[in-house]
């Protein structure tokens, strides 16, 4: 179970750049350099791996509100973000 729970995380990613440098600051995540700014975050499954799973199921559920959340923003227009024509 506690496997499935560290996959969902990792599969979520992080919703902000502020969340994602803040699990940095306390070791769960790295930041790579992603060249003009533009950094890339990893998840440290190892670290994950040492946290109880209901700190980990507590974890994911605020990712996917936050996630939630920031994709709760209404768009500029009616037109779809991608066409496929």
């Amino acid at each position: 179970m506690k496997t499935l729970v560290i996959d969902a995380i990792v599969g979520i990613g992080f919703p902000s750049m502020l969340l994602a440098d803040e699990c940095r600051k306390v070791g769960l995540a790295e930041c790579w350099g992603g060249g003009q700014g533009d950094p890339h975050y990893e998840w440290r499954r190892d670290q994950l791996e040492k946290i109880d799973l209901e700190k980990l199921q507590e974890l994911y559920t605020a990712l996917r509100e936050a996630r939630e959340e920031g994709s709760v923003a209404e768009p500029e227009n009616d037109k779809p973000l991608i066409q496929l024509q």
